[in-house]
């Protein structure tokens, strides 16, 4: 009877302690994902869109855009495409969970998500290091975090590879409404390391790529630390405007 009320009693505790669905808000079953069982499944299915240059799923795929490629990013791996309509909210759901919320659950998910992802399109890691787009300083009081520092740190820990941070934001204002043109204004990074990066590959790793503006950035300054860099972007969603 006692082993009885004990279990009720961790129950009742895990009822009010257990964290939500990011998307649809229930309780969550005791696996450790960030999404109850129809909203992983509804983020499934939002993987099995295809690349429209390759005509692969997305996650199975590193194609860049030509203003990537024009600002010498070899490749783009990411897992799905963002847009606003019903059946992305699961999938949406997880980035904005991971901009607003220090959840553990929900980014780790993710990194185990891109990791797969990243070994399928880059079969040798083994020279390979990770750093990640840095979120503007009003962002980081705001939230108290870096969310795509600490996406970036749990794939590093998942690939068994080294994760360096490079890059400081001095963007002052929030990027979501601008164009191409003022995003690249705005993108304003200085390098806070100066390791030799020559002959290395370089994972730089941001939650969405949009028109890809700050990874432009990025690269050009990283760019700098040697010969022969090889860069990829790694992202959680593509999004076009």
């Amino acid at each position: 009877m006692k082993d009885f009320f004990k279990r009720i009693a961790s129950d009742i505790k895990y009822y009010f302690s257990v964290p939500k669905c990011t998307s649809c808000r229930e309780p969550l079953d005791k696996g450790g994902l960030p999404l109850c069982r129809e909203c992983h499944k509804a983020y499934t299915r939002t993987l099995d869109r295809q690349c429209s240059l390759c005509g692969r799923r997305l996650s199975l795929c590193s194609c860049a855009g030509e203003f990537l490629k024009s600002h010498g990013i070899s490749g783009h791996i990411k897992l799905f495409r963002y847009d606003n309509r019903e059946e992305n909210r699961a999938a949406n759901s997880l980035i904005y969970s991971a901009k607003s919320s220090a959840r553990k659950d929900n980014t780790n998910f993710l990194a185990g998500e891109l990791a797969l992802a990243v070994k399928f399109n880059l079969q040798k890691i083994e020279n390979a290091v990770i750093t990640s787009i840095p979120r503007r300083p009003g962002a980081i009081r705001k939230y108290g975090f870096d969310h795509a520092e600490r996406l970036a740190r749990a794939l590093a820990l998942e690939l068994g590879i080294e994760y360096i941070p490079l890059l400081n934001s001095g963007a002052k204002r929030q990027q979501k409404k601008m164009s191409r043109e003022k995003r690249i204004e705005n993108a304003s990074f200085t390098l806070t390391a100066s390791p030799d990066l020559t002959g290395k590959v370089v994972l730089i790793v941001d939650d969405v790529v949009t028109s890809g503006a700050s990874m432009s950035v990025a690269a050009g300054k990283i760019k700098t630390l040697g010969k022969r860099i090889k860069i990829y972007a790694v992202s959680v969603a593509l999004a076009y405007r």
